[in-house]
């Protein structure tokens, strides 16, 4: 996991490479699409 603060999406962005590692790609996971994971 990452933090950055301030973030560029939110006052704080969080968020994790995913499953594959590579930062960028389609599987990342942050704190502004965490809902298209909980569905």
């Amino acid at each position: 996991y990452a933090l950055i603060s301030p973030g560029e999406l939110g006052v704080v962005d969080i968020f994790s490479n995913g499953p594959d590692g590579e930062p960028g790609t389609d599987d990342d996971i942050g704190n502004w699409n965490i809902n298209e994971y909980l569905n």
